[in-house]
């Protein structure tokens, strides 16, 4: 959908579609592991998205899918896991940038959102289907065992595919599946 190409209109998509299916459906949470949360996660993250004014667009993940890296090719048929959007915002911006709806699984710790599987990303070796890309968007910070959650995503990951992490606080590293090469983005 062309109109999804517009910031202001995946902002505005995003808060009706909360509004809407909020009223309808009421959050749910899932179980987590307060060993491996850290405390604060949900509450915080809950506070924010009903603040209307948090990351609405999914214009945080912009700079990753801006990426020319060639594992980015072909994005039609490339099946993505994305790791804690919060909203629906950062669906609508992959589709956005070409990836294809059908292909697109998320999870986070609470959703108001059939588009969003309630799920625990320290469980994310559990899920059933191999990913081209997962994409940890702003919520390993949320880990108190960030290399744990990467190995684990690591079993669910294509031979080909690869690990994409966008975080605000520190330097994390991508891995590439034989765990010989690290990046590091800021």
């Amino acid at each position: 959908m062309m109109l999804l190409k517009i910031k202001f209109f995946r902002y505005l998509l995003t808060i009706v579609r909360f509004i809407f299916f909020n009223f309808l459906y009421k959050f749910k949470f899932a179980k987590f592991d307060k060993k491996l949360v850290k405390k604060g996660t949900v509450e915080r993250n809950h506070k924010s998205l009903k603040s209307l004014r948090d990351c609405y667009s999914g214009e945080r993940s912009s700079f990753f899918l801006k990426n020319k890296d060639k594992n980015l090719n072909g994005r039609q048929n490339k099946k993505i896991l994305l790791v804690g959007p919060r909203n629906e915002g950062e669906i609508f911006n992959f589709i956005a940038n070409g990836f294809a709806q059908k292909n697109i699984d998320a999870i986070d710790l609470f959703s108001y959102s059939k588009k969003i599987r309630v799920f625990d990303m320290h469980n994310i070796h559990k899920l059933k289907k191999k990913y081209d890309l997962i994409y940890f968007g702003f919520i390993l910070n949320y880990s108190k065992n960030i290399t744990e959650v990467l190995l684990r995503a690591m079993l669910i990951l294509k031979a080909k595919g690869f690990i994409g992490i966008s975080n605000e606080y520190d330097n994390i590293p991508l891995m590439s599946k034989d765990k010989k090469k690290f990046i590091y983005q800021e």
